[in-house]
């Protein structure tokens, strides 16, 4: 055979190979990478304006560019001619991204970190109360009244009586259980916790607790959430099954909480005792400001909240005056990414919605593929070339 036909031969045989097998071997990451367009709206939110200085939507914008460079995605966005209804309409074109569900996250998530001070059961213990008297009321039980028929009681001897009387309140009290607070929130859990509760009862309770007379009944600054449960009760396998702690923070009478973004310097993902937390480095002020709120609050929890969802509550032995702070708890690899890097960033001063969303599993670059399928043509041509023209030589 001619070596120079061999030689070519060889060559196109390997090239072919090469560009067959590319995504496996020369760019295995390429599979699990997606590129996306999203159409996003940015609505101005009358509630966070004195948040931010200048234009919201701007500076709306310029975090979400920040959060994507963070999280390594290629990233483009544009304004589009007609604004909506409302708001104003962009174009955020991402490549590079290996989870959709979590780009979403860091497009759509305000990203508010705030520390408060909280109030526990024995502080709440009243507004439980009227809660109770108003859902007893709500599902037809009737207040316990005192019994006017004394009839055959004349002859009863006192330990008898004693014995229906407390067979009575026994069923008044297991009647009032079944149908009042407790039906709905379990009061027994961890000391940060007023109770757990399912998901799918979190709207009464919440419609319970807004109520004037539940509202008298608690400290004027006091403001309830839902968040991670500290207790070890069983979620369930249903959804709405799943376990939420009820929780009571303190406000002081102050939107802006002792603590928040702007008084963290950095955040980053960490493992700590073997398990994903996120470690967050506090500036000057923000270390000054965590060491008098843990002085102020030794041995009682302190809410680290996200986004007005509970994330942890640590109880302080002492004054902690180090410029760092860990948040554990159950979280995976991929949540505590996402946590450290809208800790790390501001909070986003305006509303952001996804109106429509076009993802596609990203190609391999087209470009390196060549270069690579040239070089095998190359490698298998020589080598083509040289082996007949060895054989030859034999």
């Amino acid at each position: 055979m001619n070596r120079w036909l061999a030689a070519i031969i060889t060559g196109t045989i390997l090239a072919i190979l090469s560009w067959i097998t590319y995504p496996v071997f020369f760019a295995p990451k390429n599979e699990k990478l997606y590129s996306a367009t999203y159409r996003i709206r940015v609505k101005e939110d009358t509630s966070r304006k004195s948040r931010v200085a200048g234009n919201p939507v701007a500076a709306t914008i310029n975090i979400l560019s920040k959060r994507l460079a963070a999280a390594t995605y290629k990233h483009e966005i544009t304004a589009v001619t007609n604004s909506g209804e409302g708001g104003t309409l962009f174009d955020a074109r991402i490549s590079n991204m290996d989870d959709s569900s979590r780009c979403k996250e860091l497009l759509t998530r305000r990203g508010l970190i705030q520390f408060r001070e909280m109030y526990l059961l024995p502080d709440i213990s009243p507004a439980i109360a009227v809660a109770d008297s108003i859902l007893q009321a709500e599902n037809g039980v009737v207040p316990e009244t005192k019994s006017t028929n004394t009839t055959n009681t004349d002859n009863i001897t006192p330990e008898v009586k004693a014995l229906l009387d407390s067979m009575n309140f026994s069923e008044q009290q297991e009647l009032k259980r079944s149908s009042g607070i407790v039906s709905i929130l379990q009061l027994e859990g961890y000391a940060a916790e007023i109770g757990t509760i399912k998901i799918r009862d979190t709207a009464r309770l919440g419609e319970l607790f807004r109520r004037k007379e539940v509202i008298n009944s608690m400290p004027f600054d006091a403001q309830y959430c839902f968040g991670k449960t500290f207790s070890d009760a069983n979620s369930g396998t249903e959804p709405g099954n799943r376990l939420l702690g009820f929780y009571f923070i303190r406000t002081r009478g102050r939107e802006k909480a002792v603590i928040e973004n702007e008084d963290i310097a950095s955040a980053t993902d960490v493992y700590e005792n073997g398990r994903p937390a996120v470690s967050m480095e506090f500036t000057t002020a923000g270390s000054y400001a965590w060491g008098n709120l843990t002085e102020i609050n030794i041995g009682k929890p302190i809410a680290m909240l996200f986004d007005n969802s509970l994330l942890t509550a640590p109880a302080p032995q002492q004054r902690l005056d180090g410029p760092s702070s860990i948040i554990t708890g159950d979280f995976t690899v991929s949540e505590t990414q996402e946590l450290a890097i809208l800790i790390g960033g501001a909070a986003l001063p305006a509303d952001v919605t996804i109106l429509s969303a076009e993802t596609r599993k990203q190609e391999a670059p087209q470009g390196k593929k060549l270069l690579i399928s040239l070089l095998a043509f190359v490698i298998g041509a020589v080598a083509g070339f040289f082996i007949v023209n060895s054989l030859k030589s034999t």
